[in-house]
């Protein structure tokens, strides 16, 4: 192998490390990368059942205390504004799949200070809980279950077959 060659792979390999780096969905943030940690501890409900302490809006937002929280680095179908049917069933299982998983204990709301608030202003966290010994987030729980995808600046595309 060239020098050449060995120089582009190790610039290919800084590239993405940069770009992982700088992606919050991509890597979770760890020891100065973490803003701050909430534990959390309420019973949720789906938002828009009256006024409440704690609800789940969609697959990837619900709110606490008056605060609207988006899980960081990943993209549930949209429940308010379903582009076909496909994307609305996805999107009604993404939500009762994040109520239920809110509800199971306590967690933890990881603040990122690489993104904090996303364009609409809601607060960006990767939730977290500790289960037999291990942290386990649930956003990348949404995403194994085909209920949401790694949100890496776009949206993902939930409607297949033209409809």
């Amino acid at each position: 192998m060239g020098w050449g060659t060995i120089r582009t792979v190790l610039l290919m390999v800084v590239l993405v490390a940069a770009y992982a780096l700088a992606t919050p969905g991509i890597v979770p943030a760890i020891g100065p990368l973490v803003a701050g940690r909430e534990r959390v501890e309420a019973r949720f409900v789906r938002c828009g059942s009256g006024p409440n302490r704690a609800c789940v809006h969609d697959g990837d937002t619900f709110r606490i205390d008056g605060r609207k929280i988006r899980l960081l680095g990943i993209d549930a179908p949209e429940l308010a504004e379903p582009r076909c049917m496909e994307e609305r069933a996805l999107a009604e299982r993404a939500t009762a799949i994040l109520l239920e998983e809110l509800n199971r204990g306590p967690f933890e709301m990881v603040r990122d200070r690489r993104e904090e608030r996303d364009r609409y202003g809601r607060e960006l966290m990767r939730i977290e809980r500790e289960e037999d010994g291990r942290t386990v987030s649930i956003g990348d729980r949404l995403v194994d279950a085909g209920l949401a995808e790694p949100y890496l600046g776009r949206k993902a595309e939930w409607c297949f077959g033209g409809r």
